[in-house]
């Protein structure tokens, strides 16, 4: 896309965007924490319906790319309340995969859990690393902490 940008043809659109940011893919762990966090800012207040294996299973499809972690977080709630289920299991991660045509990442394993870049991957800094003290105040505001 930023190749693109740089064409001189589409000068028009390029002016047009305000804002080119690419954050590198979250970790495993990284990923849970960022699920989490944003289904409890959506106010869920018990515990997380995701099972262990299906975080393992979305970080598959995803290989920890944010907006694709949402797309298919998203379709899993879909999919759950459609099945009237509480629990969202493999199957129902599956089921969400597949209405977005989304293949399994085989580099997108545990080898990557700690927060290391995939191979071949350029590395870009994670969210928390680009805003660092804007993000734990937005949480804290959020909290009700300031």
């Amino acid at each position: 896309l930023t190749q693109l940008l740089c064409d001189p043809a589409v000068k028009a659109l390029r002016q047009r965007v305000a804002e080119r940011t690419a954050l590198r893919a979250l970790s495993q762990s990284e990923m849970r924490m960022y699920v989490s966090e944003r289904l409890r800012i959506a106010g869920l207040d018990q515990a997380i319906p995701f099972t262990s294996s299906s975080f393992n299973k979305i970080y598959q499809y995803t290989g920890g790319v944010p907006r694709l972690i949402n797309i298919v977080c998203d379709t899993c709630l879909v999919v759950g309340c459609e099945s009237n289920r509480v629990e969202i299991g493999d199957d129902i991660v599956e089921e969400a995969a597949a209405r977005h045509d989304l293949e399994t990442d085989i580099t997108a394993s545990e080898d990557h859990a700690d927060g290391d870049s995939k191979p071949g991957k350029k590395t870009e800094p994670a969210a928390s690393q680009l805003f660092g003290d804007s993000l734990q105040a937005a949480k804290g505001a959020i909290r009700g902490e300031l």
